[in-house]
């Protein structure tokens, strides 16, 4: 059913002459559908016609609406309850978007707009649907999780699918290739994402430091990627504190849930930077593979095991992950699947990761690359 709009029409047609009985543009309704003034000229009269609003969305309570006008915003005509006390048939024309009346007799008739429903927010939306999207909720009862109340996708090529950027269209249209992200997981009250291709190739800093404020990924992630994607697209991601303070090299020889305690977790380091975009944590892609491997080490995910990990690309990759206790070192996925870690002038693969506004909402696809999520 198509949706409100702005240049609604009310047709009536009285013994198979159409009489135009809305005005395009303003909307206001001029009709009476029982007596006709002039050929050109009608009057609202409130006994034949009745504009009914529901009250509340999916509530099924409607009040008589004193309205001059089509509702423009808030509403949608509902062809099921819309009717005519002696017979005359209402019906909706989706190509020309107009409400019409086929009069049999002098008649009243009924218009029935329902209430929109708020769009959901797009964390609460994923967590309530998560019977069927199988996100994993890192709980104390799941073994070897984050133990952190998040939910993560894992898997080869989970439904997480979001088209996001400049570009993304309405849901049901194709999301360009350059809009195309993929949902880590939900953290609280947000949605974080990750671009579904790598963005480009460079070094993690061109000095061969390790700190990630200022750093060549920082700047260039934080300045012109993120002017690229517009204001009213930069505006839905949040400014997070990211966790930099790294972990000791040996972590690599850890499973996951080390890597998470000591990256973002009870043991971190506890140094942020506060910055819109930043890139998956070690433990992003560890969590990225099903639970029943979280028990095996990170340097070992080269065993076959990566092939069930949706995050990892066949490159190597930086994280934003350092090492503490080497000097000019950060950790990156290698391109056989495990984790590694490597001097942070070497150019690698990247992509850029960050976190919805907790106030955006889902509207439209369901979370497969044929049909992504669509936010607002």
């Amino acid at each position: 059913m198509n949706k409100k709009n702005a240049n609604i029409l009310l047709i009536v047609t009285i013994f198979s002459i159409s009489i135009l009985i809305g005005i395009i543009g303003n909307n206001y309704l001029k009709c009476d559908i029982n007596v006709i003034k002039s050929n050109k000229e009608y009057q609202k009269s409130s006994n034949n016609l009745a504009l009914m609003y529901e009250i509340t969305p999916s509530s099924g309570e409607y009040q008589v609406s004193t309205d001059s006008v089509w509702p423009s915003t808030g509403y949608e005509f509902n062809s099921t309850l819309s009717k005519c006390e002696n017979g005359s048939t209402l019906t909706y024309d989706m190509v020309n978007n107009e409400v019409k009346v086929q009069l049999k007799t002098s008649d009243k008739c009924f218009v029935y707009f329902d209430k929109e429903k708020p769009m959901p927010k797009f964390s609460e939306y994923l967590i309530a649907n998560n019977g069927t999207i199988g996100m994993d909720h890192h709980t104390s009862t799941l073994a070897n999780g984050a133990n952190d109340n998040s939910y993560r996708f894992s898997g080869s090529d989970p439904n997480n699918y979001v088209c996001f950027g400049p570009g993304a269209t309405t849901a049901g249209t194709a999301c360009p290739e350059e809009n195309q992200y993929r949902i880590i997981g939900v953290f609280g009250n947000q949605v974080k994402l990750i671009k579904k291709t790598i963005l480009g190739k460079t070094s993690w800093n061109l000095g061969y430091m390790n700190t990630w404020a200022k750093s060549t990924l920082d700047v260039y992630l934080n300045g012109e990627y993120l002017n690229s994607l517009t204001p009213s697209w930069s505006d839905k991601i949040s400014i997070s504190s990211w966790q930099v303070g790294g972990m000791v090299d040996a972590i690599k020889n850890g499973i996951p849930s080390t890597a998470y305690s000591n990256e973002v977790g009870v043991d971190k380091a506890n140094v942020t930077s506060n910055s819109k975009i930043g890139l998956m944590y070690v433990s992003d892609y560890g969590f990225a593979i099903p639970p029943n491997n979280w028990n095996f080490t990170l340097n070992n995910y080269d065993n076959g095991i990566e092939a069930s990990n949706w995050l990892f690309l066949h490159l190597s990759e930086w994280t934003i992950s350092v090492t503490s206790d080497v000097y000019g070192y950060a950790f990156s996925i290698y391109a056989r699947g495990n984790i590694i870690c490597g001097g942070t002038g070497y150019e690698l693969s990247f992509r850029p990761s960050f976190y919805l506004q907790p106030l955006i909402t889902v509207v439209g696809g369901n979370g497969t690359s044929n049909n992504p999520y669509r936010v607002s």
